[in-house]
C-alpha cells in the first residue's frame, strides 16, 4: 500500500513506517498537507509514536509458545482494537521480552493486529511460517512478510516469508 507520506526501515524492501492516527473510523495515514501542517519530522514523529505504542503495550495480548521441552520458541502479540504491529516501536517492547529472548530479537508482523516475536540467533522461520501466513491471509490488514532484526538501535530488514 503506498502512504502519502513515508519513512524507510533500513534493509526493507517493500515495508516503510508511515504516520497515521487512530481515528473513529480506524487507521488514518497522514496526507501530505496534514503532514506539512503539523510541523513534525521524522524524529517528533518517533517520540510521539513510542509514547502511543508504549501505552499500547500494556494492553496486548502476549502469548508465550512453548516446545515440548517447556522451552519458550516464540511469542505472538494480538490485539483487536488496537494496531499491535505499533508496538514494536515502543522503548520498552525489547524491556518486555528480552528476558526471554535476550538484547535482539527478532520480529514478523503479518497484519496490523499481530506481531510474532522469535530469539535472535538461529531460528529456523520455515517451521513458523503455516502460522505466520495464517495471521497473513487473515481479515486484518495486512503489514509485511519482512522478518526485522529489532535491538536498541531499531528495526533492520533481514529476510522475508515468501509466499508459496
Amino acid at each position: 500500500m503506498g502512504h502519502e507520506v513515508s519513512f524507510p526501515i533500513e534493509g526493507a524492501k517493500g515495508t516503510v513506517l508511515a504516520p497515521a492516527r487512530l481515528g473513529s473510523d480506524g487507521i488514518e495515514f497522514a496526507t501530505v498537507g496534514a503532514w506539512k501542517a503539523t510541523g513534525l519530522d521524522e524524529a517528533g514523529v518517533g517520540k510521539l509514536t513510542g509514547g502511543f505504542a508504549a501505552e499500547w503495550l500494556r494492553q496486548v495480548n502476549v502469548e508465550l509458545v512453548r516446545n515440548r521441552k517447556n522451552v519458550v520458541e516464540y511469542a505472538v502479540v494480538r490485539a483487536e482494537k488496537i494496531p499491535a504491529c505499533v508496538t514494536v516501536l515502543a522503548p520498552e517492547f525489547l524491556k518486555r521480552f528480552e528476558d526471554v529472548f535476550g538484547p535482539k530479537m527478532m520480529v514478523v508482523m503479518p497484519n496490523r493486529h499481530t506481531v510474532f516475536v522469535f530469539p535472535g540467533l538461529a531460528v529456523d522461520f520455515a517451521e513458523y511460517a503455516p502460522a505466520v501466513f495464517e495471521a497473513w491471509r487473515s481479515r486484518a490488514p495486512k503489514v509485511s512478510l519482512e522478518v526485522f532484526a529489532l535491538s536498541a538501535s531499531g528495526l533492520k530488514a533481514v529476510g522475508k516469508f515468501e509466499e508459496p
